[in-house]
């Protein structure tokens, strides 16, 4: 419970504008954009760095980790698991 500017007492009303509400809030966006895709498409450099910042990721979840993962493939750096049964070795 706290007071506005004139004194009035003001009760909360879980609209989404305490502070505690607006810190998770923020904090739940900020999650999110680590993982949106990027605007851009990766450098290979930036893909390779990407892969790691995100080895926790499922590329089906996390866009950036797929943005990432496209690029490496396109430029043959990568060759996913499914490809590799084609492969003589």
């Amino acid at each position: 419970m706290g007071f506005d500017w004139l004194g009035r007492e003001i009760h909360p009303v879980g609209d989404g504008n305490t502070v505690p509400e607006i810190i998770d809030r923020v904090e739940a966006e900020r999650r999110a954009a680590q993982h949106a895709a990027p605007e851009q498409m990766f450098t290979i450099e930036q893909a390779h760095r990407e892969m790691q910042r995100h080895k926790d990721c499922s590329a089906i979840d996390c866009p950036r980790k797929q943005a990432a993962r496209d690029v490496l493939i396109r430029a043959r750096r990568m060759v996913p698991a499914d490809d590799r049964q084609g492969i003589r070795r």
